[in-house]
């Protein structure tokens, strides 16, 4: 029985080229005998330690549909990892896997997140007669917030937005997303699983 979830189920089928990866197994005591799989022994050719070849299996698996990323961002590799390395050595590992060619660090800027944010299905409340500007949705309550430049930096003009697409605004220009590069989709179909 195949069965994956997050880095800390893994379990090998054989044995391992990657260093660590037994130490990472024992500390969760999981027996290495059963059927897991989230990685594969030629990761070793990507991945450094345990985690790098967990991230990569992660990547692996959503490539092929067999499960889902929560996101691929930080805090979504974060989650996938169930927690076992903090937030900032998962974002030095995408840092890393990204300057190896590995995988491809995609930002937005403001227009791209605006542009995004508008295009989306507004979703209106019954009582609300406020209209956001991005969205159209009718709303209690409206933000002003400064757009195109931020008030930091000399901006005044002003857009009046939900609650919504400001908080989504905000994430969505502060977060970079991690996309498999063409090297690594290129080692997948070289991966047999």
């Amino acid at each position: 029985m195949q069965h994956v979830c997050s880095a800390v189920d893994i379990v090998l089928r054989q044995k391992p080229k990657i260093g660590g990866i037994l130490n990472l197994l024992n500390s969760f005591n999981i027996d290495p005998n059963q059927s897991y799989l989230v990685v594969h022994p030629r990761y070793a050719e990507v991945a450094k330690n345990a985690i790098d070849a967990a991230i990569i299996g992660g990547y692996h698996y959503d490539y092929l549909d067999r499960q889902k990323l929560p996101s691929l961002t930080v805090h979504g590799i974060y989650i996938y990892l169930g927690g076992i390395k903090p937030k900032r050595t998962v974002k030095q590992i995408l840092e890393k896997l990204s300057k190896d060619g590995w995988l491809n660090k995609t930002e937005l800027s403001a227009h791209e997140a605006k542009e995004l944010i508008a295009a989306k299905q507004p979703q209106s409340l019954l009582c609300g007669q406020l209209v956001c500007e991005w969205c159209k949705a009718k709303t209690l309550i409206l933000d002003r917030h400064h757009y195109p430049v931020p008030k930091s930096k000399g901006g005044d003009k002003i857009v009046n937005i939900c609650p919504n697409c400001h908080q989504e605004f905000h994430q969505l220009i502060r977060t970079a997303c991690y996309h498999p590069s063409e090297k690594l989709i290129q080692f997948f179909r070289s991966v047999i699983i």
